[in-house]
């Protein structure tokens, strides 16, 4: 809408994010279709509201969810009982209308969220220009620290600590409170990355699902994103491969704090990984570090960890190997050190008699006994120099020894006794090192008895003397110290100068790389704000674009209406014109009538301005007719539109009915097949028992014919025996025969004539049978029409009677007598009167069926317009014209024009025996392979570059609308359509029968499956059959009686869902096709055993594969109302494909050779398809872009973009052509 403002995105951040506020399944609609219709009417309402408003979001949820309650509403009994009126209520328009808007909607939030994403993108990779201040900062303390520079501090034991005041929260870590109410936040995705090693978080860690372990062992300094997860654990792999959708990551140790996170740790290691070196996955915010670590998520929550009684132990494990990572404060000076000054002069309060004297009456005035003193004496003997290494100054601390603080050793002695200070005051010019003071206190001496008489002078100077003799050991001993500490301080002076050599070289090292990261992260931000500049251009150009093309529809409506105005125009011109010359004409005539009548007078002058000014009146009226003729014509145009307009909403209502009636009459046929597989059932039953019964009949017959024939045999055997004995009697009377050759007998008889009677008889040869008469010959009575009998077609019944008396005497008895060695004639003749003659009895139905060969039905002669580009290439070479997103056919059309056989059977004209053209001409099958033929005999003439298949696709699309338009489409749903097409095209059951159902759940599963395939090669013959359909079993166990029951279906193709991750092998999808699948809820099935509907569980097997094999990969799947594609790459074997440990049927299953590939590039809504094709003459593989032809490798057939495959088992040959019948 021109001038309306487009609010900014604020429900979600893709577009399938925003499909999940689309989902109305897990809401209760009711069962009132009518209130639903109410509220979607609502909707669509506060659809078009905030689309006027420019909120494009809450525009395209009102809409889908408008049209997912009417798609539930069509759902509902009550919708298909009344089915006008609720259309009526709904409106057929506004469901339309919606779709639309949603499409348009869907298109421009998906770009729009693209430039969110890329503006985000782009403020993350400027951010990180801020990172570097602090990572300078960083480095510069670092190397203020190494070069000495530190902070003193003193502080005084007596002293207080002072009362220290919390920082406040940095940047960068989070405290638990904060992570307890960031947890219970539904709407927030995050994980929490425990870096702890696998042993401890198994023993306990925080309890919720969104905390993974990362242990220390694979996080290295150095490492990256690649070698972490190579080495994660499974469990862990899910959350981290989603970091990229995260809105926050937290990072846990056992006491991790934000100053402890520096270069070299786990946790900073674990951090620059992901958000700064990540260079395939973009975080959405910086991690953070759990303040106190784990310890403190103990103290504040230990309900939620899995074990709230684990304890850390604070033990660190020292590396047994020595360490050079130490420093010295630089305030010491070695000199000092190396030449120390000597030790000020002892001043003496008192001299050593003094010092006696007090000590001896210290001694007077003590109450205890001499062992006091013994043991003074030992703890001052004891009393060596020692040196406390622990309080060493750590590198990096601003404490400070001061120089020259004595090692003293004190003793605490009673008011009055100046001996053990005086001891400690020489002994502390010796102890002055680097080191703290040294405090050996020896107890309060008690007050000596006033009543002890033992003189002390002497043993006290025996005690000074060993005193003074342990002094002297001592220096020698402090003086060995001291050598031995300026040679330790002198080397240790030397491996600082390394060290701080090796720290310069590592800052160098540091500062280049961190330039390095700087060009690169500049590189980065203008990468990033290139691609927000062209997003910005992009979508600049969909809106010119989309300008330019409203303008080009605006000026296209207006040349049409410019053209309808011209051609009214030029007819009103013509019928003007017309007119025009039709008054001329007129005119002419009636002056040359007046010339005539000139003559006449001023009458016929009148008579003819009369006319004239009539005709005039008449010409008008004509022109009046014309304008309203032109009128009634643009009003007609406008009907047109208005009748088109209501054909197009009458159409796309009537396709609606059509999916209705669709879905009805699926539903009928389903019905209707349940009901001929009973009848089929039924009559498989009584037409098993007819055959019984004619079986026992044909038995019995037989039985019967076989004795008839015994009986026969035997007759005819007893006969030739009595022949036999006549013949031998009639040799051995010898009568005197003559015989009479007659060319007009029949095959096998003789005419002879009786010497004694002088007549003649007829002896039939092979029957053994004389007669008087001649023998029946059937031929065409010729004298029919003269009147005159044919005596060889009429026999002769006369009877030759001879008196006796006439004869002439024979022999001596005067008399004749008959022979009895010949047969007696007359008696034959009387028993055959008697016998009825016995017709032959003929089985017709032992008839051999007559032959007809069959005829070839003639090829389609309608004639076709390939517009051919003309060119010499070889054969199966050319390429197919891209008719407008119509590369999803020529993909698939190239694949079926290398498939030898096939083709063979199309360029030899045998498939003309077989199309079935008696189906009606509407049917899709014949029309579908006429012109599927026409393609491949053109592709297959070697004598075009290209052709343009236009009336193949015009055929296609005439039987399935969604191929008639010029959208992009599933080359798995083409293939479909054409190969069913072609099947039934070719099909050489004309007429199929009804089939009764048939129950193989008791038949094992090999007479089960042969069953099965007979029954639809009763419905389907044809090349397709043979070459492409396979067999499947289909097993449905019932989980709770585990009643099986086993079904045989015959596909044309395997279609394969592929597995999740980015990389799989064809033998996975296979994996995954064959696996067993739960059907719970909706999807339950109806037990026959247990009747009634019960969780099954659904297995399907390959049971029989075909010649050739079509592999066809799930690519598209739905996701909520929309296809989406997936992109991972199939790795499918090129030669020797082998299924055997797939197929479950019997016989020996040999390899697959691939043949062909059609690939699918980009998604679904702009998408383009090519194949990879092998012919079958050169044995090259071919790349086919639309009518581009190029020659390839093999190794460059397998790539991520394959999506149907061909196999073969046959070796394929050259194709001969063969001109048409």
């Amino acid at each position: 809408m021109p001038g309306r403002t487009v609010k900014d995105v604020y429900m979600a951040k893709s577009m399938s994010d925003l499909n999940k506020l689309v989902d109305i399944s897990k809401q209760k609609l009711g069962n009132n279709p009518k209130l639903l219709i109410k509220t979607s009417e609502t909707m669509l309402k506060g659809a078009e509201e905030s689309d006027m408003l420019g909120d494009e979001e809450r525009a395209y949820v009102l809409f889908m969810r408008f049209f997912n309650i009417i798609t539930a509403v069509k759902k509902m009994p009550e919708y298909r009982k009344q089915k006008d009126f609720y259309d009526k209520l709904i409106g057929q328009k506004n469901v339309l209308k919606c779709l639309d808007k949603a499409e348009t909607l869907s298109k421009s939030l998906k770009n729009r969220y693209d430039f969110s994403e890329a503006q985000e993108i782009a403020k993350k990779l400027a951010s990180s220009e801020e990172k570097k201040v602090e990572e300078t900062s960083d480095l510069e303390t670092e190397k203020k620290s190494e070069s000495g520079e530190k902070t003193k501090s003193v502080s005084k034991e007596s002293s207080p600590d002072p009362v220290t005041v919390p920082p406040p929260q940095p940047e960068g870590q989070i405290t638990p409170v904060q992570l307890f109410s960031l947890l219970n936040e539904n709407n927030e995705q995050m994980a929490i990355m425990d870096v702890r090693s696998a042993v401890e978080f198994e023993e306990s860690h925080i309890r919720h699902r969104t905390c993974v372990n990362v242990p220390t062992e694979i996080v290295s300094p150095g490492t990256t994103v690649t070698v972490i997860e190579k080495h994660l654990p499974e469990d862990s792999r899910s959350l981290w491969q989603q970091r990229g959708h995260l809105d926050h990551i937290v990072l846990v140790d056992w006491s991790s704090t934000l100053d402890k996170v520096t270069i070299g740790t786990t946790l900073r290691t674990l951090k620059d990984a992901l958000f700064k070196y990540d260079s395939t996955v973009i975080i959405r915010s910086e991690p953070v570090v759990l303040e106190g670590g784990y310890e403190q998520w103990l103290y504040h929550y230990p309900q939620l960890t899995t074990n709230p009684h684990i304890k850390h132990s604070s033990v660190s494990t020292i590396s047994s190997a020595p360490s050079l990572d130490f420093d010295y404060p630089d305030d010491i000076n070695v000199d000092d050190i190396l030449n120390p000054k000597k030790p000020p002069t002892l001043e003496k309060s008192m001299d050593l008699s003094d010092s006696l004297l007090q000590f001896s009456q210290g001694m007077t005035d003590q109450s205890g006994s001499m062992k006091h003193l013994t043991q003074v004496n030992g703890d001052v003997g004891r009393m060596m120099p020692r040196i406390d290494r622990s309080t060493k100054p750590k590198p990096g601390t601003n404490q400070k020894t001061p120089q020259n603080q004595p090692i003293t050793t004190s003793v605490t002695a009673r008011e009055g006794s100046d001996l053990y200070p005086l001891v400690s005051s020489l002994t502390s010019p010796s102890r002055s090192l680097n080191g703290p003071e040294r405090t050996n206190t020896l107890p309060e001496s008690k007050k000596l008895g006033t009543d002890n008489s033992v003189s002390l002078e002497s043993k006290s100077n025996v005690a000074l003397s060993k005193y003074s003799e342990e002094l002297e050991k001592e220096k020698a001993a402090l003086e060995q110290i001291r050598q031995q500490k300026a040679e330790e301080l002198a080397s240790f002076q030397k491996e600082k100068d390394r060290i701080a050599k090796e720290r310069e070289s590592r800052i160098e090292k540091l500062k280049f790389e961190e330039n390095q990261l700087s060009k690169m992260e500049q590189m980065k931000a203008t990468q990033a704000k290139d691609l927000a500049d062209l997003l910005r251009k992009k979508k600049k150009l969909e809106e010119d674009i989309k300008t330019e093309t409203t303008a080009g529809l605006q000026d296209e409506e207006r040349k049409y209406q410019e053209e309808q105005a011209r051609k009214v125009e030029l007819i009103r011109m013509r019928q003007e014109e017309e007119d025009k010359q039709q008054r001329m004409e007129e005119v002419m005539r009636l002056r040359q009538e007046r010339k005539k009548k000139e003559a006449d007078g001023q009458d016929a002058i009148s008579s003819a301005q009369q006319q004239a000014k009539q005709i005039e009146e008449e010409n008008q009226q004509k022109l009046r007719e014309a304008s309203e003729r032109a009128e009634k014509l643009r009003q007609e145009n406008e009907r047109k539109k208005l009748a088109e307009q209501r054909d197009k909403e009458a159409k796309e209502k009537a396709t609606e009915e059509a999916k209705q009636r669709d879905q009805e009459r699926r539903e009928r046929e389903a019905k209707a097949r349940i009901d001929t597989q009973k009848r089929q059932q039924e009559e498989q039953q009584r037409q098993k028992e007819e055959r019984d019964k004619q079986e026992r009949a044909r038995q019995e017959k037989e039985r019967e014919e076989k004795e008839k024939k015994h009986q026969d045999e035997k007759s005819r055997a007893d006969m030739a025996l009595r022949i036999a004995q006549d013949k031998m009697r009639q040799l051995n009377d010898k009568p005197q025969v003559r015989t009479i050759p007659s060319p007009n007998l029949p095959d096998g008889w003789e005419k002879q004539r009786d010497n004694k009677t002088g007549r003649y008889f007829y002896v039939d040869h092979k029957n053994s049978h004389t007669q008087w008469e001649p023998p029946m010959v059937y031929q065409p009575d010729i004298r029919k029409e003269t009147g005159i009998q044919d005596p060889l077609r009429t026999p002769q019944r006369d009877v030759y009677k001879t008196k006796l008396k006439d004869e002439p005497e024979q022999g001596r008895s005067g008399g004749l007598k008959r022979s009895f060695s010949s047969p007696d004639i007359t008696k034959l003749m009387e028993e055959e009167g008697q016998l009825k003659p016995s017709m032959p009895s003929v089985d017709r139905t032992k008839k051999p069926s007559q032959r007809v060969e069959p005829r070839p039905q003639p090829a389609s002669t309608r004639p076709r317009n390939l517009n051919p580009t003309y060119g010499n290439v070889g054969s199966a070479l050319t390429g197919l014209r891209n008719l407008g997103n119509t590369c999803y056919m020529n993909s698939i059309v190239q694949c079926l024009n290398n498939c030898a056989p096939l083709v063979q059977y199309f360029l030899t004209d045998r498939y003309l025996y077989d199309i079935n053209r008696d189906s009606g001409p509407d049917s899709s099958g014949y029309q579908v392979v006429d012109e599927f033929v026409v393609i491949v005999k053109a592709l297959w003439s070697g004598q075009y570059r290209n052709i343009t298949p236009r009336d193949f696709k015009y055929i296609v699309g005439k039987y399935q609308p969604m191929f008639a338009g010029y959208d992009q489409q599933d080359s798995q749903e083409f293939l479909t359509f054409v190969m069913d097409g072609l099947n039934e095209g070719l099909n050489k059951v004309k007429v199929k029968p009804k089939l009764a159902d048939s129950d193989t759940d008791k038949l094992p599963d090999i007479q089960a499956s042969d069953v099965a395939w007979r029954r639809h090669c009763l419905l389907y013959q044809s090349i397709i059959v043979d070459l492409f359909q396979g067999m499947l079993r289909s097993t449905l166990t019932c989980l709770t009686c585990r009643h099986r029951s086993v079904t045989f279906e015959v596909f044309m193709y395997l279609s394969l869902p592929i597995p999740s991750g980015s990389r799989c092998s064809l033998q996975e999808c296979l994996q995954e096709f064959v696996k067993a699948e739960k059907m719970t809820g909706s999807s339950r099935w109806k037990c026959p055993n247990c009747r009634v509907e019960r969780d099954t569980e659904k297995k399907i097997d390959i049971w029989k594969l075909p010649p050739l094999l079509i592999i066809a990969l799930n690519r598209f799947v739905w996701e909520g109302m929309w296809r989406q594609k997936i992109n991972s790459y199939v790795d499918f074997p090129v030669n020797d494909l082998s299924l055997d440990k797939f197929v479950r049927g019997p016989g020996n299953n040999p390899h697959y050779q691939l043949y062909g590939v059609s690939n699918h590039y980009g998604t679904m809504d702009g998408g383009h398809y090519t194949a990879y094709c092998k012919n079958a003459v050169s044995k090259k593989w071919n790349k086919f872009d639309d009518h581009e032809v190029f020659e390839m490798s093999s190794s460059e057939v397998k790539t991520p973009a394959g999506f149907v495959l061909f196999y073969t088992t046959v070796n394929f040959t050259a194709p001969t052509y063969r001109q048409p019948f």
